[in-house]
């Protein structure tokens, strides 16, 4: 999951107390008010920080002690939000990956002689074909 983001020591402590807030359901407005960022600084971060293995170990860590506990309804249905999106974020790569494969796939399996040879063979069995009469009479 990880596409090589580099955080510095700030950002990841940012992160370990953005962390707690997601779990209280705080906006990102309020994220940033406590962090004294700007709400898009926050927003910035938590998107890099979803694509890193470290949020994905969280969450699941994170889902599975609420859901033993299931004392905290507020963080259990966070946790389930976050657990949603992720599942469907990757649902969505994963469709926009088969879908630029199966166009940038190109498998030929015949040389460029061969090819050579199939075409003109396609060529010569087109001259050899009956004509087919514009119209019927």
């Amino acid at each position: 999951m990880s596409q090589n983001i580099t955080f510095s020591a700030k950002d990841w402590r940012d992160i370990e107390i953005i962390k707690p807030m997601l779990l209280d359901g705080k906006s990102q407005l309020e994220m940033s008010v406590a962090l004294q960022l700007r709400r898009e600084t926050v927003n910035r971060k938590i998107q890099r920080w979803l694509q890193t293995d470290d949020f994905e170990l969280w969450l699941k860590q994170a889902w599975l002690e609420k859901y033993q506990k299931v004392d905290n309804q507020t963080a259990f249905d966070a946790l389930t939000k976050l657990l949603s999106r992720m599942v469907t974020q990757r649902r969505e790569v994963k469709e926009e990956i088969q879908l630029t494969e199966n166009k940038t796939i190109d498998i030929n399996v015949f040389t460029n002689d061969e090819q050579s040879i199939l075409n003109e063979a396609a060529r010569i069995l087109e001259r050899k074909s009956p004509s087919r009469p514009d119209s019927l009479h």
